[in-house]
């Protein structure tokens, strides 16, 4: 039950995250962010930074609040570790959240490891290629208007003090058969099995 559980609970985010990805307005998304990598050591440094981007609110359809998220694609060489952080919303101290997916379909989610509110994702990332980042509101309400913040995504090398408390992937909250990882026992008194 515990496999299926979280086997659906990360095919529902992935499915979310291209769905919206797909719908989202134009003025929302479609941003593709490149930096170089760097060895600096303090948090953020050298990191691009991503400014006046919009999460856009929506008119509240019978009462239900509606809101485009943010999305964008981020690269990765693989084997290094990303950082990407709001760093500030206007109107203040907005409740976001973010999500970061993987060529590999390996998926990290954030809501308030940053400062107050704000999501800061760390991933040791093992794939090269394309990132998807989507960044929403927590809790959309009918009162929300449209949500500005700043955003600053750096690369950095596998180790480096920028991802010190890396947040988790779904790939490594699954067990090992789940993800295509055949383990071989081994037994005194039998052969080797495989879990």
């Amino acid at each position: 039950m515990y496999k299926l559980s979280l086997a659906l609970y990360k095919n529902f985010i992935i499915f979310n995250i291209i769905f919206f990805s797909f719908i989202a307005n134009a003025n929302a998304s479609g941003l593709f962010a490149d930096t170089a990598q760097s060895t600096c050591t303090t948090p953020n440094c050298q990191a691009a930074i991503i400014d006046k981007a919009v999460i856009l609110s929506e008119q509240a359809v019978s009462g239900v609040a509606s809101t485009t998220p943010w999305t964008g694609q981020f690269f990765s060489s693989g084997n290094e570790c990303i950082r990407i952080e709001v760093l500030e919303t206007s109107p203040a101290n907005r409740d976001l959240t973010m999500h970061f997916v993987g060529p590999d379909l390996s998926v990290w989610t954030d809501d308030d490891s940053g400062a107050g509110l704000f999501p800061r994702i760390e991933a040791n990332t093992l794939v090269p290629g394309r990132y998807t980042v989507v960044v929403g509101l927590f809790a959309p309400t009918v009162f929300n208007n449209n949500t500005r913040f700043k955003l600053s995504y750096g690369r950095y090398p596998s180790g480096n003090p920028n991802c010190n408390e890396p947040t988790a992937s779904t790939l490594d909250q699954l067990p090992d058969s789940a993800r295509g990882v055949n383990k071989t026992k081994s037994n005194s008194n039998q052969s080797p099995v495989s879990e």
